[in-house]
């Protein structure tokens, strides 16, 4: 693969060593007004405490194969509708949500099913992060 990159004239960017010298953190502008990271934790954690429980109770699940009736129930729910139990869940949020799992899957989050958001985000107390731990160690670069 770096071979390749290197034939095409791209660049890798080592995504580790930018985050390591980053002296900034992740900034979030929604409703026209920038949202500290502070405020999404605070935030987030009634999703997060939702997402535990809701992991708590399909801890078993493997695949479509394992008959478990709350791994269905959640499945058949999609993100928005998930989102949509939470009384808590915030507009900015929401926003956060709908933009990264749109972003990521490439579909609305009406047509997700909720079992991307419980897997895939990290959704420890007091920290956040959208799409959960990523392997990703580069980021290829073109002209």
């Amino acid at each position: 693969m770096r071979s390749l990159i290197e034939e095409l004239g791209l660049h890798l960017v080592d995504l580790h060593a930018v985050d390591e010298n980053l002296e900034t953190q992740e900034t979030y502008f929604f409703e026209g007004r920038k949202v500290s990271l502070a405020e999404i934790t605070t935030d987030f954690a009634p999703i997060a405490e939702q997402i535990n429980r809701d992991f708590e109770a399909i801890a078993n699940f493997k695949d479509y194969t394992t008959k478990i009736p709350a791994a269905v129930e959640l499945d058949n729910i999609s993100i928005a509708e998930y989102l949509d139990q939470i009384p808590q869940t915030t507009p900015a949020i929401r926003e956060l949500v709908k933009a990264a799992y749109e972003t990521y899957y490439g579909l609305n989050m009406e047509e997700q099913s909720s079992l991307n958001l419980i897997y895939i985000i990290g959704a420890q107390l007091g920290k956040f992060g959208i799409i959960g731990v990523t392997e990703q160690l580069f980021l290829c670069t073109g002209r």
